[in-house]
């Protein structure tokens, strides 16, 4: 968002100040982030008022594995088009859209369709509005393709890494833009892009992101996912047959059974854990994003898991 801003400021406009993001999004914690997240669904909502105003359009309801024969109409029906008024009426004043590539994570794993995100990407182009998306819970392979955004065609301005660059075992993050607007802020007034952390390129977890991409660059992972993929649908789609399930959702290695309420996760934890398996559940969402290395009976510990607890929901 920082990058954002600065790129339009070194070109002399400093009407675009504002952020156009989707419902049911979540971002971070810090506050920046906070101000693109759903209020209501990340909790957030003690900071209104004192958050910079943002702008939200309801979140997309086409589904990834949507079957509609003419499913570009759908989508241009009910999402494109009130995405489309929105960004139209205060594009003078929006210097970035935010979104999560194709998976909502914290707002309840939905994955939707990725001809939304292809015509978010030809309206920013058409109303020079910096795309910017985040892969926090896709990244590098998790859905099948290397980045989420690849299941659209399309590639965004400015792309967030955080996690899956050193596998979850240290802590790493990383903005990655294109050259047009790196070399644009960095001739703009302040000669540089001006950020600083404490921790910046920490010399140990850089270490372990480089071993981690050139594991993942050995190209393993697409195997790897693909057979994850395919036993989550065996195992966990006749979950759909439960009378508490709502719905089972699976992209990748990404393998998602949400319920009909609200769960008590101190009860179920317990349970996954004489199961064997380590879950952790939130609102009505059950979800597991296994790493690419799992076998397949570590796997069905898990799924297993997962059916187990059903019953005592």
């Amino acid at each position: 968002m920082k990058m954002a801003l600065k790129y339009y400021h070194s070109m002399g406009d400093t009407s675009k100040k504002r952020f156009l993001t989707i419902k049911k999004g979540y971002h971070g914690d810090a506050f920046g982030a906070v101000s693109v997240c759903d209020h209501v669904n990340s909790r957030h909502g003690t900071y209104n008022g004192f958050l910079p105003e943002n702008i939200f359009c309801k979140a997309p309801e086409v589904r990834f594995d949507c079957c509609e024969k003419d499913v570009r109409k759908l989508v241009e029906e009910l999402d494109v088009k009130p995405f489309a008024e929105i960004i139209n009426t205060h594009h003078s004043e929006v210097s970035g859209v935010v979104m999560e590539s194709i998976v909502q994570g914290a707002g309840g794993l939905r994955m939707y369709h990725p001809y939304f995100l292809k015509r978010v990407r030809e309206l920013c182009d058409e109303l020079d509005i910096l795309l910017i998306l985040g892969e926090v819970a896709v990244g590098l392979g998790r859905t099948g393709m290397l980045f989420g955004f690849q299941h659209a065609g399309i590639v965004p301005d400015i792309v967030c890494l955080v996690k899956t660059l050193t596998a979850g075992y240290l802590t790493l993050s990383a903005t990655v833009t294109t050259r047009k607007i790196g070399d644009q802020i960095s001739n703009g007034p302040e000669g540089c892009f001006m950020h600083g952390q404490t921790y910046m390129a920490n010399p140990l977890a850089c270490a372990v992101a480089s071993e981690n991409l050139s594991i993942l660059m050995e190209g393993k992972w697409k195997s790897q996912v693909k057979q994850i993929e395919a036993q989550l649908k065996n195992e966990l789609l006749p979950l759909l047959e439960h009378p508490i399930v709502a719905d089972v959702r699976i992209l990748g290695a990404i393998g998602v059974v949400e319920v009909m309420k609200r769960v008590n996760v101190e009860v179920l934890q317990e349970r996954f854990i004489k199961a064997g398996a380590w879950i952790r559940p939130f609102g009505n969402i059950i979800y597991i994003l296994p790493p690419y290395v799992i076998t397949s009976e570590g796997l069905t510990v898990l799924t297993e898991a997962i059916r187990s607890v059903l019953d005592f929901i």
